[in-house]
């Protein structure tokens, strides 16, 4: 009876640390205008059909936190655009070329690259995969 209660008890803790975790992540995501990240792990809609065939309009894509140096070509990155029609939007596309100090990237169903250069503090994350049951819980776009 007291292992049980115990054991009980270290649950409710758990719970309690996880929801201020996940808490605070949503706070500063929201102040620093950021992906809500959880474990350095963030999801988010994608609108367009830029990159058909891999991610179709109106998927979900799980990306991971990365950093500058850790981005090849041919990965797939999300990052938050600073200038055009698109500023301050973010976009996930593949890094087709690396220069000294920023990357070309392009969508795989465009048909020129980004005419913006990406810098390292324009990275957000690194492409993981699509996760379709997400759309399937939401139901629509709005997390």
């Amino acid at each position: 009876m007291k292992v049980s209660k115990f054991i009980s008890y270290i649950l409710l803790g758990v719970c309690i640390l996880l929801w201020f975790y996940v808490s605070f992540q949503i706070d500063v995501a929201i102040k620093r205008d950021l992906p809500v990240s959880l474990f350095s792990y963030s999801v988010s809609y994608v609108p367009t059909n830029s990159m058909e065939d891999e991610i179709m309009p109106g998927d979900y894509v799980l990306f991971k936190k990365t950093e500058f140096g850790q981005v090849d070509v041919n990965d797939v990155i999300v990052y938050k655009s600073k200038s055009g029609n698109m500023k301050g939007n973010y976009i996930i596309h593949r890094v087709i070329e690396e220069h000294n100090g920023y990357f070309i990237t392009q969508g795989d169903n465009n048909p020129l690259p980004d005419e913006e250069h990406i810098t390292a503090d324009m990275i957000v994350g690194e492409y993981v995969k699509v996760v379709s049951f997400i759309g399937f819980i939401v139901g629509h776009k709005t997390l």
